[in-house]
């Protein structure tokens, strides 16, 4: 299904898209840094450049998508935006995790970190429109690709500490070691197989939870977008805390 929609998909409209009398001036195509694949340290953020490595097959159908675009490049202007997580309003990826923190459960995953921590970059949605804005409008050459967050690097802590910030909760910190994880992903696998029920966690979402450093560069967006975040993570925690209880999510 991820290929059919991300990579299929890609190829049909880019098809589509050559076809018209009349090309867009640009396309900017929204991945993910799924498709890249996470960083080897906490000192070293994935930059754009570096060897695509994805560790799941949501990241490889991203990557398997900037492939068809780039086969466009040279008949039209094609970019490509990397996003790493993503919260704000709407959202029901890190809504699992605001909401098990609603509910004062703090999961701590196992870090291979020195610190115990895992690490991670993140953008909030009105920040990644402004970048989506900003790469139909800058100049550069085709088929390049860009990563953005907020310019800041998260701990698990901390990004757990700013829901129960923004929620008004204490959360109880529960170890979740790996063995149990990797139980739950491979029984929650077959459920899903068996029932074609999807859930959060599977087998395959494993291969995007374990690693310790989903981090990224942003300097090439600032350099050649202008891109500068504006909303960092305490202050878009609460609007989007807000916005879940405004709408009766939490």
């Amino acid at each position: 299904a991820y290929f059919a929609a991300n990579a299929q998909g890609t190829a049909n409209l880019m098809e589509a898209l050559a076809k018209l009398s009349t090309p867009p001036k640009r396309v900017v195509l929204v991945s993910s840094l799924a498709a890249g694949g996470p960083a080897i340290g906490r000192e070293q953020p994935r930059l754009e450049a570096d060897e695509a490595r994805p560790v799941s097959a949501y990241g490889e159908s991203k990557l398997a998508a900037e492939l068809e675009a780039l086969k466009y490049k040279d008949r039209m202007q094609v970019a490509i935006l990397r996003p790493p997580m993503v919260y704000g309003p709407r959202d029901k990826g890190v809504y699992v995790l605001i909401k098990a923190v609603s509910r004062r459960i703090h999961p701590r995953l196992p870090g291979g970190d020195p610190s115990g921590d895992k690490f991670y970059s993140l953008i909030h949605s009105d920040d990644l429109v402004e970048a989506i804005l900003r790469m139909g409008a800058a100049e550069f050459k085709s088929g390049e690709i860009f990563h953005v967050s907020d310019g800041a690097v998260y701990s698990s802590s901390q990004l757990l500490g700013e829901m129960a910030g923004a929620l008004g909760v204490r959360a109880l910190k529960l170890p979740v070691p790996s063995w149990v994880l990797k139980s739950a992903a491979w029984s929650l696998t077959r459920l899903s197989n068996a029932t074609g029920r999807a859930f959060a966690l599977n087998q395959d979402k494993l291969g995007e939870i374990l690693p310790d450093y989903w981090i990224c560069s942003v300097e090439k967006s600032r350099e050649v977008l202008g891109f500068e975040p504006r909303i960092r993570l305490a202050e878009g925690m609460r609007s989007t805390v807000k916005w879940y209880k405004d709408n009766q999510w939490l």
